[in-house]
């Protein structure tokens, strides 16, 4: 699905205003509006409903600059709030075929022209780009007996933000092992590692959350507008963007200034 320009939504709220309806309204008169519109299938729109309403609040948020960020100050495992919360995250760079010789635009759209990988110039046999990566951040958050994984994925035109949880009080053991497999199969294609968190990316996925994923705004489109989005929710993702955007960001603040969160 296509973002919708600030200037839509402007309309939206002056027409609402001209209506008399209340901030707290607002939502309810939405839902309504949609159920009312001809031709609604009432089951896909509560998802697309919930799912625009995340990714918005995930973009207005910028929900993945602040998991960077607190990714970038935990690689050591932070403890706080009397000893009851932990975060610990890890920034991982990915390697990726050569674009020249072993990208799939080098094997499949113009193989007559690509150079062998041994001969190649670019990455001088090696099969990997010299130049380009992809990048991940996965982030670790333990509250009060809670697990929860935020992993974000990346590469030059689009990201992904998954979110999953563990059943109440999980091991130790079971949560180290759910860190690992996340880290690995971040770094993995889907379905090439079998990490039952992170495999399907969507809400087949053993304690699901949330899956989201945007291309990058481009200069030729509307400001701040991503030309297509991917949004699978479940009840748990409001929750867990918010998490992230006011309860993350104050952590940020705290370590910034060398206090305890």
């Amino acid at each position: 699905m296509r973002s919708v320009p600030e200037g839509f939504t402007d309309k939206v709220k002056a027409l609402l205003d001209e209506a008399g309806i209340g901030n707290l309204a607002k939502a309810d008169v939405l839902g309504q509006v949609v159920a009312n519109m001809p031709g609604t299938c009432a089951g896909n729109s509560n998802q697309w409903m919930l799912g625009g309403l995340i990714f918005g609040h995930a973009i207005r948020t910028d929900a993945v600059g602040i998991l960077k960020k607190v990714v970038s100050l935990t690689a050591e495992n932070v403890n706080y709030n009397d000893m009851d919360c932990d975060l610990m995250g890890r920034h991982l760079v990915i390697p990726i075929e050569c674009l020249l010789c072993s990208g799939i635009v080098a094997r499949v759209i113009r193989p007559e022209t690509s150079p062998k990988k041994e001969e190649c110039p670019r990455c001088k046999g090696t099969g990997i780009d010299p130049e380009f990566t992809e990048q991940a951040w996965v982030l670790y958050h333990r509250n009060h007996g809670h697990a929860s994984f935020y992993a974000v994925h990346e590469n030059s035109g689009r990201t992904e933000l998954h979110v999953r949880e563990l059943p109440y009080n999980s091991s130790d053991k079971l949560v180290a092992k759910t860190m690992e497999d996340i880290c690995a199969a971040i770094q993995k294609d889907c379905y090439d590692y079998d990490c039952p968190s992170l495999h399907y990316r969507d809400e087949r996925d053993e304690g699901f959350v949330l899956s989201l994923s945007f291309d990058h705004p481009r200069s030729d489109w509307p400001e701040g507008v991503h030309q297509s989005h991917d949004c699978h929710v479940s009840l748990r993702a409001i929750a867990a963007l918010d998490t992230v955007a006011e309860h993350f960001i104050c952590v940020i603040e705290s370590l910034e200034k060398g206090e305890e969160p």
